[in-house]
């Protein structure tokens, strides 16, 4: 599923020309940083849990999976 929502999350970068101002920091088995300017952090946070929402659908289409995002200055584990 993790591949399946990069590629949706790439998808809305390109269309919404925001190639130069998302920066994959660190993909982990199931988990995104990004880097994001300030001003649209919110916005990204939403993208990124529909994204992952979106694929979790395409594989399991009866039970929902749900995706979690938060929005910080650091990266917090």
């Amino acid at each position: 599923m993790f591949k399946v929502a990069s590629v949706f999350l790439w998808q809305y970068i390109l269309e919404h020309n925001l190639v130069f101002k998302v920066k994959f920091c660190i993909p982990a088995h199931d988990e995104w940083n990004i880097e994001v300017p300030e001003e649209i952090a919110d916005e990204m946070t939403e993208v990124l849990k529909n994204c992952m929402k979106k694929a979790g659908a395409f594989f399991c289409r009866k039970v929902e999976l749900p995706a979690e995002g938060d929005a910080h200055d650091h990266w917090i584990h």
